[in-house]
């Protein structure tokens, strides 16, 4: 199975909205913060080992390569910042998520739309 997935667009990822939708579906994985990267990581390079692309939503192709994931994670080994998302289900962002974080926004919504289960916010 193979085929394109594109992630939302920049503006859309980088909003309270979609941030909290998608720390509900992290939450709902039910994954600890160290094997939440493992999950995404199994369905990132599944996708791509079965010839899979994914496009961010300026209709630029992801390289996905063996550093995609830790870079996207900000390099930190533990994962705090899987739970500083996950605290995001259980209360109101005041801010706006850093630019920086873009990849890592894209990557996890790639990976909900690639086992059908896309991350929605209600407009």
């Amino acid at each position: 199975m193979s085929g394109v997935i594109r992630t939302e667009a920049r503006e859309m990822l980088l909003s309270i909205d979609y941030v909290e939708r998608l720390a509900l579906a992290v939450v709902d994985l039910g994954l600890s913060r160290r094997k939440t990267p493992d999950w995404l990581a199994s369905v990132i390079f599944g996708w791509a080992e079965r010839g899979g692309t994914i496009i961010d939503g300026a209709g630029r192709e992801i390289d996905i390569d063996d550093d995609l994931i830790d870079h996207a994670h900000g390099r930190d080994g533990s994962f705090t910042c899987v739970s500083v998302l996950k605290r995001s289900a259980f209360g109101t962002r005041r801010r706006k998520p850093r630019r920086t974080l873009l990849r890592r926004l894209e990557l996890y919504d790639a990976a909900f739309k690639i086992i059908e289960k896309p991350v929605k916010i209600c407009t």
